[in-house]
Formats: C-alpha cells, structure tokens, sequence
C-alpha cells in the first residue's frame, strides 16, 4: 500500500515523525526545508579541566600557638602532607576540594579551597574528652583499639571521695592483676606493689635447699621521675598507667622486669577557676587493754612471797 501523500519537514538533525491513516509522515518543525539541507550547530562546548593549586597556610591552636606534626589529606585522593615545626604546609589540590586536618588531641577539621591563590590559617579545637582512650605506654601514646600490651588505667575518677590516708590504700581493687599489700591497719603504714604475682624463684640455703618464690615491686614514675608513689596525696593524682607485660623491659631495661607503674599529677588548666574540697578524718584504738599489775605491786608480791617460803627475796 503506497503513501498518498508524503510531506517531510526538517529543522537540524532531529525528526518527529507520525503516522496518519493515510500512511502520511509528517515532520513537525519550525520552518520549512530542503530534506537534504540539514544544518548543524555551529559550536560544540567542551568541559573546562580543573585548575591545580598551590595551597600553603599554618595550623595554630586556640591559644595561636603553632601545631606542629598535623596531617593535612585532600579528601577523595591519596594526596597528603602535614605541618612543621612552626605549623606551616603547603599542598597541590583542585579548586573546590576539602581539605582534612586531623591531629591527636584536636577536632578533625575540613576546609573547601576556594581559588588557587587560597592562603589558609588554620585553628583546631582541642578535645575535652579522654583523648580518644589514648594509653601511655612510656615512648608515646596510642589508642586502645591499636594497643596489642597488657596495660591497664584509671583517671582520677576512680580515687574520687575514697576515705583513704595513702595513695596504696586507694588503688586497692581498681585496676586486674595490681596487688596491693599492707602490714598491719595502721593509717600511715605503706603499701607495697606487685604485678601478677611471684616475679622470681631461689633457693633457700637456710630450709633445706627449698625453691622459694619472691615478688618483685613495679618500676614507679611520677611525672617521669622515679619516687615512693606512698608521698603523694590520692587527690592530686590525675591519672594512673600500668604497664604489666615484658614488653615494657624493652622501653625502661631491667629497671621495668617487674611491669611499670606511671602515674600523673594534676597541673593547672585554663578557663574557669574551680575548688574542690574533701577531707577525711580517722582514728584507731586498741580494741581490749589487758589489766596488768605496775612494776613496784609485781616486786612486792614476789618479796612476800619469798618470806612466805622461807627463801631471801630475788631482785630482777
């Protein structure tokens, strides 16, 4: 079945088409043209490429102090670097990419580069938390998730409102495998420390050669010097890190065979001024004082008693 009538219009190199009863293919179109007379356009945009810029800038901190050792990731590449001594940088990245400042201690921090001629200070916020559970472990920090060492820690929560005269008395029961031993009740008696128990053998020359097992105490640092730990005062104690395994000979030498005690004090902060106050008082007394005789009333009965037997009196 031929087409009656067939009428083709065009405009460029799109065609509507539609179909009549009468088989007629119509083109809907602006104007009337040639069919072999196709027009193109006579432009084609291509994307402009993004423009590499050098950023440079400083990291400070909330007092304006440089920060040094911060790293400085374009975010979505491998591209990384971080700051100096003095906290300068200075990276490649595209217009309109983040940059990511991250530090231990101080709030991740992303800014978008603006222009190519972006020159950034930078001012990171320190943390108010527990550093992100960071442990001290003698040559560094690290977080707990990444600590492959028995190390064990507590904050000066833990010794808060504990009616203790010592700080031996207040660490007893706070922290797996610390064994804390005192003498006798006394208030001002000193603790002893020890680590998992018996640390060494010998023999005892003097029992028959018998294998005797002896505890050895823990290397103590406050604020890394070396000092009795039974000096301080429980309520200036910030923190409390215990180092358990062999692994910390490998940092203090023979002095840390027996594990590390570290213990940090309490230092001055800025910002609002705030008082504690605590106190506890204590008191011992005998619980039964035997009724003896004085000196003179034991003489005398031991005189007469002599008379009684007809002997001469001995004097002691």
């Amino acid at each position: 079945m031929k087409p009656k009538n067939l009428r083709f219009y065009a405009t460029g190199l799109i065609c509507w088409l539609t179909f009549s009863n009468s088989i007629v293919l119509d083109a809907h179109a602006e104007r009337k043209t040639d069919p072999l007379k196709l027009s193109l356009p006579k432009t084609i945009p291509f994307k402009k490429s993004q423009q590499k810029a050098l950023i440079k800038g400083q990291v400070v901190d909330a007092s304006n102090l440089p920060v040094p050792g911060v790293n400085i990731k374009v975010e979505k590449s491998n591209t990384t670097t971080a700051s100096d001594v003095n906290g300068n940088f200075q990276i490649t990245a595209n217009v309109n990419d983040v940059l990511v400042f991250t530090a231990i201690g101080f709030t991740t921090k992303r800014i978008v580069i603006e222009n190519e001629h972006t020159s950034l200070k930078v001012a990171l916020q320190e943390e108010n938390n527990k550093l992100n559970e960071v442990v001290v472990v003698g040559y560094g920090v690290q977080k707990k998730a990444n600590l492959t060492g028995a190390v064990s820690q507590i904050d000066s929560k833990m010794l808060e409102n504990r009616p203790t005269a010592n700080l031996g008395q207040a660490l007893q029961g706070v922290m797996p495998n610390f064994n804390v031993s005192i003498s006798n009740g006394s208030p001002n008696t000193s603790a002893s420390y020890n680590i998992r128990g018996a640390t060494s053998f010998y023999k005892d020359k003097n029992d028959g050669n018998k294998i005797k097992f002896s505890s050895g105490q823990p290397f103590t640092l406050v604020d890394g010097i070396e000092m009795d730990p039974n000096q301080l005062n429980p309520e200036d104690i910030e923190s409390v890190t215990l180092l358990k395994d062999a692994a910390s000979a490998a940092i203090y030498g023979a002095r840390g065979a027996f594990g590390v005690l570290l213990i940090k004090t309490k230092s001055g902060k800025s910002g609002q001024t705030k008082v504690n106050y605590s106190n506890s008082f204590q008191w011992s007394s005998p619980t039964a004082v035997p009724d003896i005789l004085d000196a003179y009333t034991i003489q005398e009965a031991s005189i007469k008693a002599s008379e009684l037997e007809g002997i001469s009196a001995r004097f002691k």
